[in-house]
């Protein structure tokens, strides 16, 4: 069990100062409640990264590892473990480390176990002892009683602190990353609509690849207020298609998701970061996974529903003419452009792949034409037989008995 921060990073050498700057102001809080100060080290190891910035320039960047240390307040035992924000929909949980929270803390009010008050505080804080695996939520006031004489307010923010170091130390892998002022709020909508379309015409980017170029959240918010490469020209717009998608992928996180009680700690954040109309820079990361998260349970739901076993069709290097309806694109970036990865079944559940730059097909719907086969593949755990067509040449056709 982790007792504070104790983690490796990737970081762009041009951002070890300020990281660095942060970290001591953290070692002079320490110093003045006569904790261990927080520690930054490189560890030698280094990698070089092309990246792109907000303008569509590129330029090739040396990324270090460092590594982070800092040790959390404790008495007798009880350790500080997490930040609890709480809001109407749920609760974010803003932990140290590998420290595993129960996820009844998910939903919890904000109650203190300590002095048992409820009363509107937008945090509590968990406190753990390790030896008797207990836990416990605790007001800023209380927390003095389980962390000793230090000021409570004093060691609630400098846990708070550390919680901020892992988050910057994280963020820095984003050649593009810039200082915040005030919160700002965006219309979570609007946001993702922006989002569908970068993925469409740039493929998908989380903020943790940001080394790799321009991540889809922070495309999705040029886009949005006409900054970096959009200022000077004109924005793509969503269809009527993609608004649909968003619709649906928003309703999927807060009627279905937000149901299941077997949810990890991923689909838990999201459900609750997109419970709200409005969102923060903060969880815009977060939000744009959501079009990709619904597509893979979309696809899964459809994978799931093919009972016959996938099997080879057609001749290797033969152009033969091939009904199939389309069930998945998947956009992949790539030196070249984007790249869309069609998946198809046939009338008899076999599944066929057509990889192209030049087209991007409608889902769900049945297609007819001439292909060249390219070969015979297998794929997954379950050597899934799939063909690889090429050259498709596909009109949009109506089947009723497979609709």
């Amino acid at each position: 069990m982790s007792t504070g921060l104790n983690q490796a990073y990737w970081i762009f050498e041009e951002n070890f100062d300020e990281l660095a700057d942060t970290i001591e102001k953290a070692a002079k809080k320490a110093r003045k409640l006569d904790l261990a100060e927080p520690t930054l080290s490189k560890t030698g190891e280094e990698k070089f990264e092309d990246v792109r910035y907000h303008d569509g320039t590129r330029a090739t960047l040396k990324m270090i590892e460092v590594f982070v240390t800092g040790v959390t307040p404790c008495l007798e035992g009880w350790r500080f473990a997490a930040t609890i924000q709480h809001h109407v929909a749920g609760n974010i949980i803003r932990s140290l480390n590998d420290f595993e929270i129960p996820t009844k803390y998910r939903t919890v009010e904000p109650v203190c176990d300590h002095c048992n008050v409820k009363r509107y505080r937008i945090d509590t804080y968990l406190v753990y002892h390790k030896d008797n695996n207990e836990w416990a939520q605790v007001g800023s006031t209380c927390l003095q009683d389980f962390i000793g004489g230090i000021n409570p307010h004093a060691a609630a923010r400098y846990a708070a602190m550390l919680a901020d170091i892992s988050d910057l130390a994280d963020s820095m892998g984003d050649p593009n990353r810039i200082g915040t002022g005030g919160k700002h709020y965006y219309p979570m909508v609007t946001f993702l609509e922006n989002v569908a379309v970068a993925i469409q015409n740039f493929g998908w980017r989380p903020r943790s690849r940001a080394y790799e170029g321009l991540p889809t959240a922070n495309v999705a918010m040029d886009m949005m207020f006409k900054y970096g490469e959009w200022a000077n020209k004109e924005t793509p717009k969503p269809t009527p298609e993609q608004r649909q998608k968003v619709a649906e992928a928003v309703k999927w996180a807060r009627e279905e998701v937000a149901q299941r009680d077997d949810l990890n700690d991923y689909l838990h954040n999201l459900i609750v970061a997109c419970s709200e109309d409005y969102m923060t820079d903060r969880e815009a990361g977060l939000v744009a996974s959501l079009l990709n998260a619904h597509q893979r349970e979309i696809t899964k739901q459809l994978e799931a529903a093919q009972k016959p076993v996938s099997q080879w069709v057609g001749e290797i290097k033969k152009r033969e003419v091939f009904k199939v309806k389309c069930i998945a694109v998947y956009p992949v970036d790539t030196q070249f452009g984007v790249l869309y990865i069609h998946r198809f079944v046939d009338e008899a559940g076999n599944t066929l792949i057509w990889k192209t730059g030049s087209y991007c097909l409608d889902t769900g719907v049945w297609w007819e034409g001439k292909a060249t086969v390219k070969e015979h593949d297998t794929w997954g755990d379950k050597n899934e037989k799939q063909t690889i067509i090429t050259r498709c040449k596909f009109d949009e056709v109506e089947d009723a008995n497979n609709d």
